[in-house]
């Protein structure tokens, strides 16, 4: 796993993007990311759907995190670059229960950022990351910082996916998210709630 901060992020993405973009998956067939339980990919349509923005309200208490670790899982075992952005002073990764979980630690990027977007857009705009996890307070993204987000995922074809640290409202939220779900609960009491899913991806 390779920890950073916002600065170093960005240093790290311009010394990186030349060597690791070769590398990159250039195409694949399924239009989602699964998840390594399958249970939870069929309760979401079948995963995170690749050019779009999936929305989950977990809040900072209780393990619900684990259920996206599972979708890192699932992409680094798969050759593919990950992000995970942590913008909560309070909350705290550590990386050998993460890894335990099936995360690959050398796909694995993860950065302490308050203002993601400044620091992460050389990388959004190209096609580095293929998952990109921002795990932030509410006031942290503007809606002009959702609206290029979505525009460069639907482009470039990753999975963005944008943790609200309280359960979603289901009648109104974020309209470029193609996908919202609630988790609440702990360990084996976890409880998934589907407020929105995509039943087919286009491209």
């Amino acid at each position: 796993m390779i920890t950073l901060d916002s600065i170093s992020l960005s240093e790290w993405v311009a010394s990186h993007l030349a060597m690791l973009s070769p590398r990159m998956p250039t195409h694949t067939s399924t239009p989602y990311i699964p998840s390594l339980n399958p249970i939870v990919s069929a309760q979401l349509g079948g995963g995170l759907p690749k050019g779009w923005i999936s929305e989950f309200g977990i809040p900072l208490t209780g393990t619900g995190r684990s259920v996206v670790a599972d979708f890192l899982g699932y992409a680094t075992r798969h050759h593919m670059l990950c992000l995970w952005i942590n913008g909560h002073t309070e909350l705290a990764i550590h990386p050998p229960a993460w890894i335990a979980r099936g995360i690959h630690p050398e796909r694995w990027v993860v950065a302490n950022a308050n203002t993601p977007i400044r620091a992460l857009k050389t990388a959004l705009m190209k096609r580095l990351f293929q998952l990109v996890v921002l795990d932030m307070p509410d006031h942290t993204l503007g809606i002009e910082d959702i609206a290029f987000l979505g525009m460069q995922a639907r482009l470039n074809r990753y999975a963005v996916v944008m943790i609200r640290p309280h359960l979603l409202n289901p009648k109104s939220g974020n309209p470029w998210a193609k996908l919202r779900v609630n988790i609440h609960g702990s360990d084996d009491r976890l409880l998934i709630h589907p407020l929105k899913t995509l039943p087919c991806a286009r491209y």
